[in-house]
């Protein structure tokens, strides 16, 4: 007691001394220690374009500089990201279109702001699709159609996109839909894809690009070659992969587009896009229609069917952390006439038969991506597509107009195909290692349904996986081996490798060189066919195997900076040899069946230069490609020629952009079946050119869009051409080509806040 009484009298007796001792001791934490706490707070950078614009969608590497492992950060729609690491710190950029920023921070400020300078290189030549990151260094032959080219060439569809591009052709079908072919190789061996999940409802093996509406696209990416070691089937040919807008930028934006011209075209579409925090929601839709083109007096019968097209989307996107999960919804309705000009039962009565070709498509995906960090990322996709196609004939009476379905069933056709896909592909992507690689899964099962299909419903299972390595032996020189491997539930699936070159010379040329093994697998139609009636005996064949292709291509990219100018020169070559090419042989008599037949070589060369000066950009190009079919003859190749150009001015001052095309199409010779002998002679088709005009003026802060124009400036309808012949058929005289000249205006308006 005596030893806690003394020690609480001393205690009082120096309390205030105590209490000093407390203050000195708080104070002294406080300046040691103040700054160390200041610096660890949340650190903002912000990131702006030469106009002062946000900038979203930086790759934000940041490191402390006594810590191994940084962390990644993605800038926002106000282009900022923060940081709560340790100072000082570094931080390095990445993004295809800037160029890369480190820097060294070691203080803290309340928002470090960098203006990122533009990367100045030719948007052309970059692609995600195929590539391990979004950098102009694809190791691919590659395309990007971007949205500003898309406005200038007034395109609504996919098929107007290509019209003008070279070595693409583009073939018109009333019934099945219009096609394209890459190089001389038909679409049934090109894979098309709609933010990377393939497009199904294959009509004679061709999809219908003049369903794919570009009202949401952001840019259109083509790869040439085969791409089948990432795609699979289909891709044999080539890849088109359609991106859809998914920018946040600004945070709230809605608009409306309308567009007439003059041949009977009427489309309007609208849409919003709304951002809140770390939540992107868009919505679109619109209805397009056509009513019908003729060149000549054909009574009730056009030449060019009527068209009504209807279409929305929905896209939900949601950001965690370093997780990205985006929903996507979609549908499409098309409904296209073909009437009658054969009018029966006169003169007591009038009827005709009219066909009514109907399609629907339903698409839903979900997609999730994570970014382990600058390096390391994973994405998985999963996806269901609906297509249905009906052919239905009606008997329509022209004096009281009522029509009723037709009671012949051989003129009602119904199909439906469905298919689901699961994609996952892990990146390692380190710009300053020697190693990367890419790995994935593909799964894919696919089913058909209709009257003509053996058991009326079949199914196809495909399950692969697929790496490749990125090796960089030396700065500037890069090698991709890359293989594919995959279980198919109803044939053998091959083994598909490719192996790719580039090598970037300090003198700004760009080399590529790669082969590649690509491969089309028979489709459940060629399978699984049974379409027998009084005029028809044609059988499928699940004896199938598919079809297989090697693949050569060398290329050059030369950029030459001359004072204020840029010009750019790029040839290239390539040959695509496909074995086992699939079509109908007549077995005995009338009896045709699916088979692996011939072979199919395509070689040739394109060359093709583009200029920038100032506002005026300037592109051209030449293309020869020849074909060889032994399934029609033995030992010849068929040359064609393409030219191309491309001219643009803009009028900053006045934001207006000046745009001219011009795409030469050059004769393309076909064999046909010489009239009642079996010997093919060569015809050699009519060559014709397609040349637009537009111009396009903003107004109101670009709010406003006007644009106005010419389109098939030459007067382009028919040309004297067969249908490709084959060793059952001979082509038609004439094929349709355009809808003679016609003109166009297009407005839009845009809110944004």
């Amino acid at each position: 007691m005596i030893l806690l009484s003394e020690y609480l009298f001393t205690l009082k007796r120096h309390r205030f001394n105590f209490v000093r001792v407390i203050k000195k001791i708080t104070l002294s934490l406080f300046l040691v220690l103040g700054p160390f706490l200041y610096l660890t707070k949340a650190q903002t950078f912000r990131f702006t374009d030469s106009r002062g614009i946000p900038v979203e969608g930086i790759v934000v590497s940041v490191k402390s500089l006594d810590l191994e492992n940084g962390s990644v950060l993605i800038t926002d729609n106000k282009g900022t990201v923060e940081t709560d690491k340790s100072f000082p710190l570094i931080i390095r950029t990445y993004h295809f279109a800037f160029l890369t920023i480190q820097d060294t921070i070691y203080n803290k400020v309340e928002v470090k702001n960098y203006g990122v300078q533009s990367n100045n290189v030719n948007l052309d030549e970059i692609s995600v699709t195929g590539n391990y990151s979004t950098t102009d260094r694809s190791v691919y032959q590659t395309q990007v159609i971007t949205r500003q080219e898309i406005d200038a060439q007034a395109a609504n569809n996919v098929l107007d996109l290509f019209t003008h591009q070279l070595n693409v052709r583009v073939n018109n079908d009333q019934a099945t839909g219009s096609s394209i072919s890459l190089q001389g190789i038909g679409d049934e061996n090109i894979k098309v894809l709609v933010d990377g999940v393939p497009v199904i409802g294959r009509l004679s093996g061709n999809i219908n690009l003049s369903q794919l509406n570009l009202n949401n696209v952001e840019r259109v990416e083509v790869i040439r070659g085969p791409a089948s070691v990432l795609y699979g089937t289909n891709a044999l040919g080539g890849v088109i992969n359609i991106i859809t807008d998914a920018s946040s930028n600004p945070p709230f934006k809605a608009g409306v587009n309308t567009y007439y011209e003059t041949n009977g075209q009427y489309n309007v579409d609208a849409y919003t896009n709304f951002h809140f925090r770390k939540t992107d929601i868009s919505v679109s839709g619109g209805r397009y229609f056509f009513d019908g083109w003729s060149d000549k007096e054909s009574g009730r019968a056009d030449e060019w069917n009527p068209k009504e097209q209807k279409f929305g989307s929905l896209r939900f996107a949601q950001k965690i952390k370093k997780t990205k999960l985006v929903f996507q919804s979609s549908f499409f309705d098309e409904k296209v006439t073909n009437l009658s000009g054969d009018i029966r039962g006169l003169p007591y009565q009038a009827y005709v038969f009219d066909e009514y070709f109907k399609t629907k498509r339903f698409n839903n995906e979900v997609q999730i991506s994570h970014l382990f960090n600058a390096e390391k990322n994973l994405q998985v996709s999963a996806a269901y597509s609906f297509y249905r196609y009906d052919r239905n004939t009606y008997r329509k009476n022209l004096v009281t107009l009522n029509e009723a379905l037709s009671n012949d069933v051989l003129q009602q056709d119904t199909n439906d195909f469905g298919a689901a896909m699961v994609r996952a592909v892990y990146t390692k992507d380190d710009l300053n290692s020697k190693w990367n690689y890419q790995v994935g899964l593909d799964l894919n099962n696919e089913y058909t349904t209709g009257r003509r299909i053996e058991d009326h419903k079949q199914d196809n299972g495909d399950y692969a996986a697929f790496a490749s390595v990125e090796y960089r032996p030396f700065e500037n020189f890069l090698i991709r081996p890359a293989v594919r491997y995959a279980y198919n539930t109803v044939y053998k699936a091959p083994v598909v490798p490719s192996l790719q070159f580039m090598y970037e010379l300090k003198q700004k040329t760009v080399l590529r060189a790669s082969y590649s093994r690509g491969f089309r697998s028979p489709s459940l139609k060629e399978m699984y066919l049974h379409f027998v009636d009084a005029n028809h005996n044609v059988y499928g064949n699940t004896d199938l195997k598919a079809e297989e292709s090697d693949h050569i291509l060398f290329s050059v990219d030369r950029t030459f900076p001359i004072g204020k100018t840029k010009l750019v020169i790029s040839p290239s070559g390539f040959y695509n040899h496909i074995k086992n090419k699939i079509d109908l042989l007549s077995v005995t008599g009338d009896l045709y069946k699916y088979v692996n037949f011939y072979e199919y070589i395509t070689k040739g060369g394109q060359l093709s230069a583009s200029m920038e000066y100032k506002a005026f950009e300037l592109s051209t190009g030449l293309s020869y490609t020849g074909i060889y079919n032994s399934e029609i003859v033995d030992g010849d190749f068929l040359y064609s020629t393409e030219l191309n150009t491309m001219a643009q001015y803009k009028i900053n001052k006045t934001k207006t952009l000046i745009a001219l095309y011009w795409k030469y199409n050059g004769s393309q010779p076909q064999y046909y079946l010489a009239e009642n002998t079996d010997d093919f002679t060569v015809f050699q088709g009519e060559s014709y050119s397609m040349v637009d005009a537009s111009v396009t003026q903003k107004f109101m802060k670009d709010r406003i869009t006007i644009g106005a124009g010419i389109k098939n400036m030459l007067d382009v309808t028919t040309i004297k051409n067969k249908e490709t012949a084959g060793a059952h058929q001979a082509g038609n005289d004439e094929v349709f080509t355009g809808m003679g000249r016609s003109y166009f205006v297009r407005l839009q308006y845009q809110f944004r806040k």
